[in-house]
């Protein structure tokens, strides 16, 4: 069972019309309303580089509350580690406002109680790399066309 939230009407009425179970109200405010320990999973696709640090941290924070112990949270972001985005594309939409390397996104994690299980790099640009002669096309390569997002997952430990 799932439940989804966003703050993006036409997409809660897309999903609404494919009889999934989805509202449109804040992350905080939602999770605000949810009681301790009660959830299996929270999960966040795009939506970190949309929130100030202080902003991001209360979401972690709400999120490891919430959380049953052993509750996955699996955020994905787009990854500066690609030139391309984290120079460009990653502004091209105005309403995100940093953008968040894998070891900040990890950091943050750990800081806030969750142990970091894997780091997902997804959705590289296999078609347009460069053919590899050395060891510098591999490296332009890897941070022209290598995962434009990532996703890390983490879960909140277990209690003893």
């Amino acid at each position: 069972q799932a439940r989804g939230i966003d703050t993006n009407r036409i997409l809660v009425q897309q999903c609404k019309e494919l009889s999934l179970d989805v509202e449109e109200r804040e992350a905080l405010e939602f999770l605000g309303s949810v009681a301790d320990g009660s959830l299996n999973a929270v999960t966040a696709f795009h939506f970190a580089e949309h929130l100030p640090l202080e902003t991001l941290v209360r979401f972690l924070d709400e999120a490891g509350r919430t959380l049953k112990p052993g509750g996955l949270i699996i955020l994905e972001t787009p990854n500066p580690e690609n030139l391309l985005v984290g120079s460009c594309n990653f502004y091209l939409d105005p309403t995100h406002k940093n953008p968040i390397p894998i070891p900040t996104m990890k950091l943050l994690l750990e800081a806030r109680g969750f142990r970091c299980e894997d780091v997902l790099k997804l959705h590289a640009v296999d078609s347009a790399k460069i053919e590899v002669k050395d060891q510098l096309t591999s490296h332009l390569n890897h941070f022209l066309y290598g995962p434009m997002n990532y996703a890390v997952v983490a879960r909140k430990p277990e209690t003893k």
